[in-house]
């Protein structure tokens, strides 16, 4: 029988392909593949390029697995923001229909 490789082969094989996230994503394949030839076959077609959701069959969303179908959708996360830094860049005005703007009511036309 063939043999599993190993997690460290699976994050050299992702990294040499620019993984950037590779042992993470080296350990999402291990724990997915039930087999050492679809690990192997995971692994890659994760190096060929295709999206890490596409490969595992499922996409993680607001900490849920939703599974998908071939050739779906998967949007990209945003990068998170860095602690203590807000979404405006500084020196700029918000919008004046933000959130950080005050309220203002108006009165109802008749």
């Amino acid at each position: 029988p063939p043999t599993a490789p190993s997690r460290a082969a699976v994050v050299a094989r992702l990294r040499a392909a620019g993984c950037v996230f590779a042992e993470g994503e080296a350990a999402l394949l291990v724990a997915a593949a039930r087999t050492p030839d679809e690990l192997a076959a995971m692994v890659e077609r994760r190096a060929g390029g295709h999206p890490l959701e596409h490969v595992l069959g499922w996409a993680g969303v607001g900490g849920l697995r939703l599974a998908r179908d071939p050739g779906g959708f998967v949007p990209r996360r945003p990068p998170p923001q860095p602690p203590g830094r807000g979404r405006r860049p500084r020196g700029r005005a918000p919008h004046p229909r933000s959130a950080s703007a005050p309220f203002t009511r108006f009165p109802r036309s008749a």
